[in-house]
């Protein structure tokens, strides 16, 4: 993305090279991030892919909100991440060069067994008004379990809390065990999520204790243990 002083977010055309000086005027001049993904967003079928160690930029870009409908994937290094974030790609209808992914690895196309349909005839040719209905056994009533009140706590905190990383991070879904960082946060979002923790339930969040395992349940468990 290409951004001057008189066409902010403008695209660089294909084979295109920046204006002299572009990049001392850059230095002085503030980042156009908004503008850009802006742009970016209103090009149709767009994804915006972040290539990293974080994710910092997917969840500046998740503020904004002519780019919280369009798809978001952080890449990171680590290779088991870097398949999910080529797996979102993929989902998000983006063509990837599979022999590439696969170069170096004994990974093989494999066929797998179409579903077998046996052709029976399981048709009943007397009909059922001829047969003496048959007694009909009582079915024994399970009592019904007791209703764990800590449990039910922990689900409505955990409610809660996903709900305002849904607000913060611009994401559909958050699960129980979705980690902050990887859904796209940053350590200032995560610090205004906790604020927020705080003022929503009135008890003290400690940041350090939760920066190793940033998910809804581990922080509910440290609100309700107060």
């Amino acid at each position: 993305m290409h951004v001057t002083p008189t066409e902010r977010g403008g695209v660089l055309p294909a084979g295109g090279l920046r204006p002299a000086g572009y990049w001392a005027e850059q230095l002085r001049s503030p980042v156009r991030y908004q503008d850009a993904v802006v742009t970016a967003a209103a090009r149709g079928r767009a994804v915006l892919v972040e290539v990293g160690p974080g994710s910092g930029l997917i969840g500046s870009a998740r503020q904004i909100p002519e780019a919280r409908q369009t798809p978001a994937v952080a890449l990171q290094p680590r290779r088991g991440d870097l398949l999910s974030g080529l797996g979102a790609l993929w989902a998000s209808g983006v063509e990837l060069d599979w022999a590439a992914v696969r170069a170096g690895t004994p990974a093989v196309r494999a066929p797998l067994p179409a579903r077998p349909f046996a052709a029976e005839r399981h048709w009943l040719d007397t009909p059922a008004a001829r047969d003496a209905p048959a007694p009909v056994a009582p079915v024994p009533v399970a009592s019904a379990p007791v209703a764990d009140p800590a449990a039910d706590d922990e689900d409505r905190t955990v409610r809660q809390i996903a709900e305002i990383w849904r607000s913060l991070l611009g994401v559909p879904t958050v699960g129980a065990d979705s980690d902050f960082f990887t859904l796209g946060g940053e350590s200032l979002l995560f610090i205004r999520m906790i604020a927020q923790v705080q003022r929503r339930f009135g008890v003290p969040v400690r940041i350090a204790e939760l920066a190793d395992a940033p998910t809804p349940r581990a922080i509910a468990a440290h609100v309700i243990g107060g």
